[in-house]
């Protein structure tokens, strides 16, 4: 892993954190983890922590939407805004990447902005796009795990 890498936190990455037992799940706590204790340089966007809450609410559990949402902005130093600037930017990946999803292209528009390539998501929605690296957070978690000593 390079150190100097700075990595934008896709939604589902929170929402593997805390969700039943899963493969992803543990590997998803190791990335969530290494934020909160500042060991890895990562930021999300205000789209990431609605979309937790929005996906909580989905299933009918507003409540632990709330606080999973809380938690995601109280482990994560750095919670970029959206501006006009990257809607006109996700309007433009919509237009030349019909298979991305409107929040994706938006991820993406942030975490370009910010000038972060490298997207932790358990997504395939992220590939291909150029400028972007779509990493799983498995991988990211075994890279972590070879840095422990």
């Amino acid at each position: 892993m390079n150190r100097s890498s700075r990595y934008f936190i896709d939604t589902n990455v929170f929402i593997y954190n805390v969700g039943r037992d899963h493969p992803y799940r543990e590997p998803c706590q190791r990335v969530i983890t290494a934020v909160a204790a500042g060991s890895l340089d990562a930021v999300t966007s205000t789209e990431v922590i609605q979309e937790i809450a929005h996906r909580f609410r989905g299933v009918g559990q507003p409540v632990s939407g709330v606080a999973v949402a809380r938690e995601a902005m109280v482990c994560m130093r750095t919670v970029l805004p959206v501006r006009r600037s990257d809607v006109a930017d996700m309007l433009d990946l919509l237009e030349n990447h019909p298979h991305l999803s409107a929040r994706d292209a938006l991820h993406i528009a942030v975490a370009s902005r910010a000038g972060i390539e490298i997207i932790v998501t358990a997504d395939r929605h992220f590939q291909d796009i150029p400028g972007v690296v779509a990493m799983h957070p498995l991988e990211l978690a075994a890279q972590l795990s070879a840095e422990t000593p």
